[in-house]
């Protein structure tokens, strides 16, 4: 796991919220736009960086909703496909009380760490390493972007 500083880009936070329609928490980007490209070329220039062979990237928009409920949001804690790939989260807006990321050692296993999102901060993972997110009580939206680059 690596974390880096990207900056804040107010034009991906713009682009992410018009493209999600709602509903679903994640949804494929597939667009021809500035933004979503630019997103793509810093993540291939970071998988890259990294050593992370890959043939193709998809990209996402991601948006976690405030949400009052305790324990995992729904669809956590789980891992990516292919479990060979890598994939990367670009936060774009967290608020005051974001939901952190948790890494654990196994689909029930315990927290072994914990990632605080920060708007411009992106976090790049092994597909097969499980993770997840709790419900999210902050005021306003959790959004990112997510790359995961495919051997």
């Amino acid at each position: 796991m690596k974390i880096v500083d990207w900056g804040f880009n107010p034009d991906w936070l713009e682009y992410a919220k018009a493209y999600w329609p709602g509903g679903a928490r994640v949804l494929r980007t597939v667009d021809d736009t500035p933004e979503r490209l630019g997103f793509e070329a810093k993540s291939a220039e970071e998988f890259t960086g990294l050593g992370v062979d890959f043939s193709l990237i998809k990209t996402f928009v991601s948006v976690q909703k405030p949400n009052a409920g305790s324990g995992w949001e729904s669809g956590f804690p789980h891992i990516h496909a292919p479990l060979d790939g890598t994939s990367l989260v670009h936060y774009l807006q967290v608020g005051k009380d974001a939901a952190p990321l948790h890494i654990l050692d196994g689909e029930d296993g315990e927290i072994v760490d914990t990632i605080k999102p920060v708007a411009g901060k992106t976090v790049i993972i092994p597909n097969n390493v499980y993770h997840g997110v709790k419900c999210h009580h902050g005021k306003e939206d959790r959004i990112q972007l997510v790359a995961i680059a495919i051997p």
